[in-house]
Order: structure tokens, then C-alpha cells, then sequence
């Protein structure tokens, strides 16, 4: 698979966790909360509308945390964009720390609070920004060896 589409990827990616935290930030206000109450409903299997964010400190919690992951998405986009290309080795030393921290951190927590589903779309940033660097690893080991 070509190296740009592997860059596209980890944009993807970035940007989904930029959505996920506005998404969260939206929690911030009972005005705004439909989508996330409607996530964290879906996120404590079975949807059954009794999960909401609706305390002033679940408020906000989803104000930071939607902060906190907007900010982080904006750090991911930016270290994508300017050393996806130019230096693969340092963009992974840079964005698998974190993710592998926010991982453990974000699935453990969310499956003590009853959210295990949540756990396992965790997964699929850990398989797209994974499979970001493969992509761009063996499109630069193939370019080496031409």
C-alpha cells in the first residue's frame, strides 16, 4: 500500500479522536449533551436510554476530557503531518507512548465503570494508527531494496 495512503491514515485517525473529544466536550451543557448522552448510553450495553451525562460533575468531566482530546487529536494531526514523511521512526516514538498510556488508562477505567464496550473500540485507534506506521514501513523498506 503506498506511503500517502498510510499518511492519510494516521490522519484519519487523529482526526476521529478530534470528533470523539468535541463529541465529549458537547456533555459540557445539558442544551448540547444529545450525542453524548446517546454515546455513553451505546457505550453501557444495552442501549437503553438510562445512561446520560447529566450530574454537574459528569458535565465537567466531558468538558475536560473533551479538551484534553481535542488537544491531544491536534498534537496527533500536527506530528502526522510534519514527520509521518520525513521520519517514520520518530513519528511512532512520539505517538505510541501516549497511545499505548491512553489505552491502558481509558479501556481499564472504562471497563470498571460498566463501559467494556468501550474497550474494545478503543481497539480500532490502536489498529489504525498501527497499521498507519506497517503501511509506512514497508512502503519505505520496498523503496530501499528498488
Amino acid at each position: 500500500m503506498p506511503a500517502q495512503s498510510a499518511k492519510r491514515l494516521g490522519q484519519f485517525a487523529a482526526i476521529t479522536v478530534i470528533g470523539f473529544g468535541l463529541i465529549t466536550a458537547l456533555g459540557s451543557n445539558s442544551t448540547t449533551s444529545a450525542l453524548p448522552n446517546f454515546l455513553v448510553d451505546l457505550l453501557h450495553w444495552p442501549f437503553n436510554g438510562l445512561e446520560q451525562v447529566d450530574t454537574p460533575a459528569a458535565r465537567v468531566i466531558a468538558a475536560i476530557a473533551g479538551g484534553v482530546m481535542v488537544g491531544w487529536g491536534i498534537n496527533l494531526l500536527l506530528i502526522t503531518n510534519h514527520l509521518f514523511d520525513t521520519n517514520n521512526r520518530l513519528w511512532c516514538l512520539l505517538v505510541f507512548p501516549g497511545l499505548a498510556c491512553w489505552y491502558v488508562v481509558d479501556s481499564t477505567g472504562s471497563v470498571l465503570s460498566g463501559a467494556w464496550l468501550n474497550a474494545w473500540l478503543n481497539l480500532s485507534f490502536l489498529v489504525m494508527f498501527g497499521a498507519a506506521y506497517w503501511m509506512r514501513s514497508r512502503a519505505v523498506d520496498r523503496a530501499q531494496t528498488v
